[in-house]
């Protein structure tokens, strides 16, 4: 039997869950692009949605969009670098899910004194995925610098 590297069993663990996950919820904030595993995730997700008509839930956490929809700000960097280092292909098919990712509705919390609360978000967030979950599993996607707070309530309010 051939030996796997790190990550190896953790990537395949990770794609066969969205494989089996109907509704996908993403929280994109700003680091998200930076992380090659995030945007792998990311084109699996946009590939299952396309094959297998996955529901896929977007939350923009303190990230306009429009800079996910036009990979902008910050995510513009994170792609420029990736570009350097990555396979052409791989890189255009990333860009291509994260651009994708940002046209879908979903939650915009901007992080400003004058946005809600998190936990009205949060409350939103679960009431909608409690109204499909009984049909449905969930895959929850989030990058490593988005806030524990948020992304513990949320996953205690889902049941993931």
């Amino acid at each position: 039997m051939k030996k796997t590297g790190k990550g190896e069993k953790l990537s395949q663990a990770l794609s066969q869950a969205i494989a089996v996950s109907n509704i996908l919820i993403i929280i994109l904030s700003v680091n998200y692009a930076s992380s090659k595993s995030c945007l792998a995730e990311l084109s699996d997700i946009i590939d299952c949605k396309h094959t297998q008509g996955h529901i896929v839930l977007p939350i923009f956490y303190h990230v306009d969009p429009s800079d996910v929809r036009n990979i902008g700000g910050s995510f513009k960097t994170s792609f420029d670098e990736h570009e350097t280092r990555r396979l052409v292909d791989e890189v255009k098919r990333w860009k291509t899910a994260f651009a994708e990712v940002g046209k879908l509705e979903g939650w915009h919390n901007d992080g400003s004194i004058s946005n809600r609360l998190e936990t009205k978000y949060i409350k939103d967030i679960v009431v909608c995925v409690m109204q499909k979950l009984m049909k449905h599993q969930v895959f929850l996607s989030l990058g490593e610098d988005t806030c524990l707070n948020f992304s513990n309530h949320l996953v205690k309010g889902v049941g993931v």
